[in-house]
């Protein structure tokens, strides 16, 4: 195996360093990267990744269902690198930035070298991957999209190689790398799913001519290995999901058509962005198309031409197809198909917005391109045709490398350039983190990329939520923060600071273009429950609430925004995001408890002993949900009776679990997730060590004789 990845060892390595020279931002410093999205916490924020998975978020707003979840295996790895004490900066180079670099055209290599049997092919199939202008503005900003189209290729490979040999440990390779792609963005893996499929329908008509049912049945169960393990190995996220019954009822699935307006046919067939400029975008501006990118599908259908005996091609001929006719949503010609797949294929309402589908299109593209220029290098014999053969070589690799100009140069800003933390964030980090009680911030008009957050320290963007949960509080148009009843709503709401974040041009974190800072700080200025105070910073602004109240308390009366109710603290444990334990001593008459997260029907307090399992199987397991309701903050109140929790009716103690229910089919699907995982591994040792002591066995037999 290594002596045949060897025999790559140049344009690798020449694939290499052009990654490298063209992602210089990201290798040769550590600043952090940044743009829109894409945020980089502190090292106190990524020692949390290091634990299980949740099914809830706390670290932002009032908390949620968390449907990044999918994302745990590489949080989880961010977290184990950040124990260890390793650079935050140096973690995001090494879980992304790096893998993308470096990983995308190696794995694309390898492919199109499988496919197409020519190191020139193969080579230039790798920049046609990498160096299309989707997969560079994808590099600008959509991170865990891109890390799993990296994968995409190489898990191609092995499966195309499981139904070529039926040897299960190429299946098993396979779903180890559907299963990477599955964790990075499962989205992409769904994509790829219907990939296998295809693949699979082609290679039984095509390739094999199955025609006898054994056949059939062998080659289906090669072909579903990968997808049966990779779902096996995301059921700690997929059974979570279903516990909270929103697997296919969430935000992710609920949302409209989005993108027509900007969808150009010509573009879609040359593989380019619709703001591509060569330089910086301009936001949803259409730029024309550059006369050079019409060059892009004519290399590909040459491709198709010169190679139909390569039974391979017409399949990838038909993906790039499909890819092109999906992209083009609900644009002519047919415009009410991507309508239909929309309302009635299973999981295809996932892609509101088609641009996804640009990933089948760049891999045809890569192949077949990468066909033609082998092709050509085929059939040049004598000089003359090897001047031809290297002209249209060396053209069509600076058509793809050109495009990485304005990476090379920061032109296109996004993820590659350099960013610094401006001094004032770094002192509100430090005068935060610091602080061991329970709060939250409140940043107006929205928290900067900048900004601390622990899950128990969540931050409130004041745009975001008046457009979520605080909808109802704005109908009227003004801002919450003025309302009458703010005051207790942000006591309440556990809100102890008040941030008002700088206008930082530099680092693209500019919140003040619909609105001038200054009148933001004079309309805050005027609020008497909160008080300016003076941490060091010179620009940022904080207030503080000091009435604020603690996460979990006591009131005797329904908690409300509209009057003051007195209120206990108690005793409480925070576990996790989806897991409080909370001690009550001495009462005698019924109280509230009041919990300042998200009201959610799958909050349940147990009284007595917990047991996470007990609570799939127990249906009475917790207080009836009758003793739970939403408060007019919109957050949780739970009234507890000792006539009803207390064996005693006077001075009643009691031990509670305040729980969020779906946690525990998280934790079921984490059992067989895990054991998938082993398994797969185990296997893995015992083939090496079996072809360890094969080896050592003929070695052996050989010195004998």
């Amino acid at each position: 195996m290594i002596n045949k990845i060897k025999r790559h060892s140049l344009p690798i390595g020449i694939l290499v360093i052009i990654s490298i020279l063209v992602h210089h931002v990201w290798f040769f410093n550590l600043s952090p990267i940044t743009y829109g999205d894409w945020m980089v916490d502190y090292l106190e924020k990524i020692n949390e990744y290091f634990s299980l998975p949740d099914i809830w978020t706390s670290d932002s707003g009032f908390g949620g269902l968390n449907f990044g979840i999918s994302f745990w295996p590489f949080i989880f790895i961010a977290g184990a690198l950040a124990k260890l004490n390793i650079n935050i900066y140096l973690i995001e180079r090494l879980v992304f930035l790096w893998p993308i670099a470096l990983l995308l055209p190696i794995f694309m290599y390898f492919l199109s070298y499988y496919i197409l049997r020519s190191k020139m092919a193969a080579f230039i199939s790798a920049l046609v991957f990498e160096f299309n202008t989707y997969l560079i503005i994808l590099k600008g900003g959509h991170l865990t999209l891109l890390m799993a189209i990296t994968f995409t290729p190489v898990f191609l490979l092995f499966f195309i190689k499981t139904l070529n040999e039926k040897k299960l440990i190429y299946a098993l390779i396979a779903s180890f790398f559907g299963f990477v792609i599955s964790f990075y963005e499962f989205r992409i893996f769904y994509l790829v799913v219907w990939l296998a499929f295809f693949y699979t329908v082609y290679h039984l008509i095509i390739i094999e001519r199955i025609k006898n049912f054994k056949q059939l049945i062998k080659l289906g169960f090669f072909s579903a290995i990968p997808v049966v393990l990779v779902i096996l190995l995301n059921l700690y996220f997929l059974l979570g999901i279903y516990g909270a019954r929103v697997l296919t009822s969430n935000s992710v699935f609920n949302q409209p058509l989005f993108g027509a307006w900007y969808i150009k046919l010509t573009k879609v067939m040359a593989i380019l962005h619709f703001g591509w400029t060569g330089g910086e975008i301009i936001p949803w501006k259409i730029e024309p198309i550059q006369w050079q990118f019409f060059l892009v599908p004519i290399l590909a259908f040459l491709g198709f031409l010169v190679s139909k005996k390569n039974k391979l091609i017409p399949f990838f001929t038909f993906l790039g197809l499909l890819g092109i006719f999906l992209t083009k949503q609900n644009t002519l010609p047919f415009p009410d198909i991507y309508q239909w797949l929309f309302d009635r294929v299973p999981g295809f309402n996932a892609f509101r917005e088609s641009g996804k589908f640009l990933i089948y299109v760049s891999l045809s593209y890569a192949i077949l391109i990468g066909a033609f220029i082998g092709w050509l290098w085929q059939k040049a014999k004598d000089k003359k045709l090897i001047a031809i053969a290297s002209f249209v070589t060396i053209l069509t690799a600076l058509l793809f490398l050109w495009n990485a100009k304005p990476i090379i140069t920061g032109e296109l800003g996004t993820l590659f350039v350099e960013r610094k933390i401006p001094n004032d964030y770094l002192i509100v980090n430090d005068f935060l983190s610091k602080q061991r009680d329970y709060f939250r911030t409140f940043w107006i008009p929205t928290n900067s990329r900048w900004s601390f957050r622990l899950n128990t320290m969540s931050i409130i963007s004041s745009y975001n939520i008046n457009h979520d949960s605080w909808q109802s509080f704005v109908a009227d148009g003004n801002e919450t923060y003025i309302k009458k009843y703010a005051n207790q709503l942000f006591d309440i709401s556990a809100i102890k600071y008040v941030i008002i974040p700088l206008e930082d041009k530099a680092n693209d974190d500019n919140f003040f273009a619909q609105g001038k800072r200054k009148d933001f700080i004079n309309q805050v200025n005027k609020l008497t429950y909160l008080e300016k105070i003076n941490i060091g910073t010179k620009e940022i602004i904080i207030y503080e609430n000091k009435d604020y109240r603690p996460h979990i308390y006591l009131t005797e009366k329904k908690e409300t925004i509209y009057k003051n109710i007195p209120y206990t603290k108690i005793d409480y444990k925070y576990i996790n995001p989806t897991e409080y334990k909370i001690n009550l001593t001495n009462i005698n008459n019924p109280i509230y408890i009041n919990f300042s997260e998200s009201y959610h029907p799958n909050w349940k307090i147990r009284v007595g002993d917990f047991n996470w399992f007990k609570a799939i199987t127990d249906k009475n397991y917790f207080l009836p949900d009758k003793y739970h309701f939403e408060n007019n903050a919109l957050l949780n109140s739970f009234l507890i009776d000792p006539k009803i929790v207390c064996q005693n009716k006077s001075n009643c103690n009691i031990n509670l679990t305040l729980y969020f229910a779906p946690q525990s089919y998280v934790y079921l699907g984490g059992i067989i997730s895990l054991l998938t995982f082993v398994g797969i591994i185990g296997y893995f040792i015992f083939q090496i060590g079996k072809g360890i002591v094969r080896r050592f066995s003929l070695r052996s037999l050989s010195s004998h004789r």
